[in-house]
């Protein structure tokens, strides 16, 4: 997956770019379970970057910002940033910049769109006019890469500062710096009438009066106050065959966004509101990232208040795509693949430049007693992993178990077996196989009785390891 430009969501487009991924600061796994490079929606139109910052030349080692009272400034209006390095180890930076009660403030690091490691790995912090922390990011959400941003809803006017610092320094590890970390920061505003902006009304709460939700090039961003702990917005979203509404929640609190609440349970329904097809309880902080398998047709998002006693800066922030869905099972032998002679061969792609061999498949799996087999190809010298996901993507599907099998039927030695846990879908990695043919065996327990969703989406990953240094 790549980085986005998708500075059209700014006052200025000179502003920052999002960033797609997930996890921490440790890349995850290629494909969880979703469709592979499809389900990143690329950018066709990226406008015109009308103020990229001045390189000033080598950046001194004392770089004169390393405090509050330092603090660089940063005209939010004019959306040029500031070009900054971690010049040495345990260097920190500071920057200062004038905010607007009511606005959507994005703080952007754009420095290793790679995730190179030998290069720089920032964390940014927001601090409000008292200096007190108020948000802060190591990789923004969905994660591609090691930059960092913030989005925050702007409570009260005044100065606010950003810190920068590496992520060795700040995880605590050996610190590291050097000339060559550079990066820059970008402080934008969102623009309100660009097309892929929604900002919450907050009149649409039922789905008689619904918000629409506003796209461009498939990517959406929903930016949202819970007016009170009870609090429920509603967004409709129509989707075309092949297609799913892929919703990233980004993370609250001090050591997130910023917001003094997290969403709670968010779902989609059917249009009239009365069907449940998919959904995810945020406050626990399992899952993230929703996206049900739907056919074509006109849907609802829900976003819910966490459901604690209502914060001083309650708001929420949504990326959401209309990304590519996986290959579906074939219909016709839903009852054949039951069995390991039926089994259904996964259409596999090689990507020639990564040469990497992917294979992916929506299943459904409409009763607890079910069983789905689907096969694929490893070829000499390739280390295989297998992602599959249900109810960590909103599925009414509990209890998801992956295995691995042999061409006698025979479960692969350990780990070639997972479950779907209450935080992470259900995967088997970096196994070393011979070349041939195997198989993928799911299996599943109860069905979520207020979720009527059945899909288990897996994706198939085989690549030739690389050698050592």
């Amino acid at each position: 997956m790549t980085r986005l430009n998708l500075v059209w969501i700014l006052t200025a487009l000179a502003a920052p770019a999002f960033a797609i991924g997930c996890g921490d600061d440790t890349p995850p796994p290629a494909d969880s379970g979703m469709p592979g490079d499809s389900s990143t929606p690329t950018d066709s139109s990226t406008p015109t970057d009308s103020g990229t910052p001045t390189d000033t030349g080598t950046l001194p080692v004392d770089d004169g910002n390393d405090d509050f009272s330092e603090a660089e400034a940063i005209t939010v209006a004019d959306g040029t940033g500031a070009m900054a390095a971690i010049q040495v180890p345990a260097d920190a930076d500071f920057f200062s910049f004038d905010l607007t009660a009511g606005d959507w403030a994005i703080i952007d690091i754009e420095a290793n769109p790679d995730d190179d490691t030998d290069m720089v790995d920032t964390v940014v912090q927001l601090f409000d006019s008292s200096m007190t922390m108020v948000a802060e990011n190591d990789d923004s959400v969905p994660r591609v890469n090691t930059d960092s941003e913030i989005i925050y809803l702007v409570p009260t006017t005044g100065t606010y500062y950003a810190k920068v610092l590496e992520f060795s320094d700040w995880n605590g590890d050996t610190a590291e710096g050097m000339a060559s970390y550079t990066y820059t920061i970008t402080v934008g505003t969102v623009g309100t009438t660009v097309p892929s902006v929604t900002i919450d009304a907050e009149g649409g709460d039922d789905a008689a009066s619904a918000q629409v939700m506003n796209f461009d090039m498939d990517a959406g961003f929903v930016f949202g106050t819970f007016e009170d702990d009870s609090d429920i917005d509603v967004f409709s979203f129509t989707v075309i065959a092949d297609q799913f509404l892929d919703v990233n929640m980004m993370p609250a609190g001090m050591n997130g966004y910023g917001s003094t609440s997290a969403i709670g349970n968010i779902w989609v329904s059917n249009a009239a509101g009365d069907e449940i097809i998919g959904r995810l309880n945020n406050s626990t902080g399992s899952f993230d990232d929703l996206g049900p398998a739907l056919p074509p047709g006109d849907y609802l998002l829900h976003v819910e208040h966490g459901g604690t006693a209502a914060g001083t800066n309650d708001f929420f922030v949504l990326k959401a795509f209309k990304s590519t869905e996986n290959p579906a099972e074939n219909a016709a032998n839903e009852a054949a693949n039951g069995v390991f002679g039926g089994s259904e061969a996964l259409t596999q792609t090689r990507d020639m430049d990564t040469m990497v061999n992917r294979g992916f498949i929506l299943a459904q799996m409409p009763t607890p007693a079910d069983v789905d087999y689907f096969s694929f190809m490893v070829a000499t010298g390739e280390a295989t992993s297998v992602f599959c996901g249900s109810k960590s993507s909103g599925s009414g599907v509990e209890g998801l178990t992956l295995e691995i099998r042999n061409a006698d039927d025979s479960v692969l030695a350990p780990p070639a077996s997972a479950a779907e846990t209450a935080t992470e879908g259900a995967f088997v990695e970096d196994l070393m196989l011979t070349a041939g043919t195997y198989h993928i065996r799911l299996s599943r327990g109860d069905q979520d009785l207020t979720v009527t969703s059945t899909f288990v989406r897996c994706g198939v990953a085989n690549v030739v390891p690389m050698a050592a240094p």
